[in-house]
């Protein structure tokens, strides 16, 4: 399937470059279909592909001695034929060729269309079409961005870039395209027979590239091209010879900061990183002069040793290990480390990924925190963060006391994401109530749950230490462990009510309900959620910038809509002085009438000044008591009754139950028909309902106890 749409979306496009808006439709075809002809095979080491859009036109192929083919065409509307080697596992990067020499020798007929010829190739991580054309018939190319000159085997080229829009053999959306064009025609006869030799060196053509400031990726395949569009033309590749010398390390540009290789094989717990400090690793250590980093006997979890982070004075203690990407099949990780100190208060520990860039930029991002109370080792478990298999790029776990206090790290780990679950679920791995790890659940078990549930101090998402099945970490779950570690029940009970856990934003449909939860900051992945199958989630999310939640119906059956909605809300702000903090709870419906339609909102957790920033456009804010419940009122300014674009009514609670920076417990009851009534809205019947959470710039955790759509005429 690889190959079907490289080649298929490779031909249509390069038409484009070739003929530039000569006769050009208006758009090109986004997907192959399957009326199109495509051929592939391999013989002698080679690979050779043809294709032909839509099956227009007449083709003929043939493998010829000396690694060559004949190919002919009439009357197609796009053909292209390769012939090639293909690098295996995509291991090898651009830059680590030091020579890749491509020498053919070749008949071609152009008959003066538009054709050319060359050598074509792709590159991947990032996918990348590149273009070496050396001859042609009617034109070369235009419409492209002019990169500048240079010279290889005598043949000057001038390089182009262009971003298409085109769905490539990996699926990309946007596709970048590097062009090297021969200043000179090597066809010396563009309407009848003419020889074309020459070597192509692609490592030259690579260098140009990358001095020009483009990108490159791993070598996926190269070889002899020919692409005719709208055209006739014969082609007869007398002989094909691809050489090549590929070195360990980079030959040009920047030097790699990883290579590429096989994934580490996790271990019987399904880590593909574990690191016990039993034996000394390059990897870790201290973040920097200030603070040392030593392995000592004096506390450990687990085995003889854990690492000691320690500094003078107020010094920030911190501790850094670097991660190598290409240890891992994915992209996505789950990451944990056990961590113990001696100070005389809770310290809050940050778990996050540093990304150092080749001209030393950092981003830090998908930062986790946790506080941890003195003298016992507690852990930091399964937190979510995302890598890039950039060999330029460096990554780093960073976990740093947020206090001037020493600390002991044992047992960091890291599991490859998508294969997290596989073994977590195996039955040998999969024991409710085993706390500790140690494959039996025992009175251990029920003295580290305890410490976790002191540790944590709050209800929190926790999916390894759960008991119960509603990966909730709260009270009931040590209750059951107890009752089973007891003696008082055979088992640990199988969970009431099923539940669904996600790590990061994520939008699903479930039953009759819309549910969105999304993010679009680095800390994204750093949101754990769960729903369960009564209709009410928790989540939880630290250092967000943006995040929303929604959970909306349908109800088009509703004749008289009442909202229920209770549950838990605390929040910590984030300082930062471009963001204002902030946690609303927001209950609305839209309402329809004889084409017309409006949306009532019922805000908590608005303070004044947020109150005002709905207000442009709007009438001046009105208190309102509806239904024994004070309101600021926020509608548009009048309008006539043909206009009902964008009609929005906003409500805020007067005294809000819900602020930042607090626990606070809520229990919302909205009757839109009641709010409807006042505002002389009758008429209007229910078409949709949401209730959603809107939080900005701060860490925290909502859980939603009662989630209730109630259609009130239907209760009478």
């Amino acid at each position: 399937m690889a190959g079907f749409f490289k080649r298929a979306l490779s031909a249509l496009t390069s038409g484009l470059c070739l003929i530039g808006a000569a006769g050009l439709p208006s758009s090109l075809p986004a997907a192959v279909y399957a009326a199109d002809i495509l051929q592939e095979g391999s013989v002698d080491g080679y690979f050779y592909q043809y294709w032909v859009a839509s099956s227009i036109g007449e083709c003929d192929y043939e493998n010829t001695e000396n690694n060559g083919f004949s190919y002919s065409c009439r009357g197609v509307e796009d053909s292209i034929v390769t012939k090639g080697k293909k690098f295996e596992d995509e291991k090898i990067f651009a830059s680590q060729l030091r020579e890749y020499n491509v020498t053919y020798d070749a008949d071609i007929d152009y008959m003066g269309m538009e054709s050319w010829s060359g050598v074509y190739g792709w590159m991947v991580d990032p996918n990348i079409e590149f273009f070496i054309i050396d001859s042609w018939g009617k034109t070369a190319i235009e419409g492209t961005k002019f990169l500048g000159s240079f010279e290889s085997n005598g043949i000057t080229y001038d390089m182009y870039y262009h971003r298409k829009y085109q769905m490539d053999f990996l699926g990309t959306k946007y596709t970048p395209t590097y062009y090297s064009i021969a200043q000179k025609n090597l066809a010396d006869n563009v309407d009848g027979t003419c020889n074309i030799k020459n070597t192509v060196n692609i490592s030259d053509h690579l260098k140009a590239w990358n001095d020009a400031g483009l990108d490159l990726g791993y070598m996926y395949e190269a070889g002899f091209s020919v692409d005719i569009y709208r055209s006739d033309c014969d082609v007869k590749l007398n002989s094909l010879d691809i050489t090549s010398e590929i070195t360990d390390d980079a030959n040009f540009g920047p030097e790699f900061a990883y290579k590429k290789h096989e994934p580490a094989e996790p271990d019987e717990e399904g880590r593909s990183v574990y690191i016990d400090f039993e034996t000394e690793n390059e990897s870790i250590g201290a973040a920097d002069e200030k603070c040392r980093a030593s392995y000592e006997t004096e506390h450990s979890f687990s085995g003889e040793r854990s690492m000691l982070i320690s500094a003078e004075g107020k010094s920030t203690r911190t501790l850094i290990y670097e991660i190598d990407p290409f240890d891992f099949k994915g992209r996505k990780m789950l990451g944990g480390v056990r961590l113990y100190h001696s100070s005389d208060k809770d310290v809050r520990f940050s778990f996050e990924i540093l990304r150092r860039d080749i001209q030393g930029r950092e981003e830090r991002r998908d930062k986790s925190f946790k506080s941890i109370a003195p003298d016992h080792w507690a852990s930091m478990d399964l937190l979510a963060f995302s890598l890039d298999n950039d060999v330029y790029t460096k990554y780093y776990i960073v976990i740093t006391a947020s206090e001037p206090v020493d600390f002991y790290a044992d047992d960091l780990y890291i599991y490859d994401a998508e294969y997290y679950e596989e073994f977590i679920s195996a039955e040998k791995y999969n024991i409710r109530g085993d706390i500790n790890n140690d494959k039996s659940v025992d009175i251990f078990d029920m003295i580290a749950l305890r410490r976790e549930l002191l540790d944590t101090g709050e209800p929190t998402i926790d999916a390894l230490h759960d008991v119960n099945g509603d990966y909730k970490l709260n009270v009931c779950d040590l209750v059951l462990l107890t009752q089973f570690v007891l003696g008082k029940t055979d088992s640990v009970p199988e969970p009431d009510i099923k539940a669904e856990y996600h790590v990061g934003p994520f939008s699903d449909s479930i039953d009759e309900d819309l549910y969105i939860f999304s993010s679009t900051t680095d800390n994204s992945q750093n949101i754990k959620t769960v729903i369960c199958e009564d209709g009410t989630y928790m989540s939880q999310w630290g250092d967000i910038k943006y995040y929303d939640i929604l959970k909306s119906r349908s109800i088009d059956d509703f004749d008289e809509i009442s909202v229920k909605c209770s549950g838990e809300v605390k929040t910590v702000s984030v300082q930062d002085n471009d963001i204002k903090p902030c946690v609303y709870v927001i209950t609305s419906a839209k309402f329809v009438n004889a084409g017309k339609a409006v949306e009532v909102c019922v805000i908590d957790g608005a303070d004044k000044e947020s109150r005002l920033n709905w207000l442009p456009g709007y009438n001046k804010m009105e208190n309102v008591n509806i239904d024994g419940t004070d309101y600021y009122l926020s509608k548009p300014a009048e309008t006539s009754d043909d206009v009902y674009d964008d009609y929005v009514i906003r409500l805020f609670t007067k005294d809000n139950t819900v602020e930042c920076d607090k626990k606070c417990s809520f229990e919302m009851e909205t009757d839109f028909t009641d709010i409807l009534k006042y505002l002389g809205m009758e008429e209007f019947r229910p078409s949709e309902v949401t209730c959603s959470v809107m939080i900005k710039n701060n860490s925290g955790y909502i859980d939603i106890n009662e989630m209730s759509f109630i259609d009130k005429s239907r209760e009478a």
